[in-house]
């Protein structure tokens, strides 16, 4: 008399995992990167340039350091 006797659900049944599954998974996995000093300073040289001030004084343009907190 029982109606659900015959649905029973298995959670160790092997689902298929579909492709936009296995694309999303990819394209999502965490990437770590280890960096050679030589690398480091490089992108330390490269994120200095990239953020540095445009001060215009007296109709000249300058470059100034930032002043950023470096995260160690």
């Amino acid at each position: 008399m029982d109606e659900n006797s015959s649905s029973k659900v298995y959670s160790k049944v092997p689902v298929k995992v579909g492709f936009w599954q296995r694309f999303r998974d990819f394209w999502t996995q965490p990437v770590t990167l280890e960096l050679t000093p030589k690398e480091k300073k490089v992108f330390a040289e490269v994120h200095a340039f990239w953020n540095q001030e445009i001060v215009v004084e007296n109709g000249k343009v300058h470059l100034r350091k930032a002043n950023i907190i470096q995260e160690v």
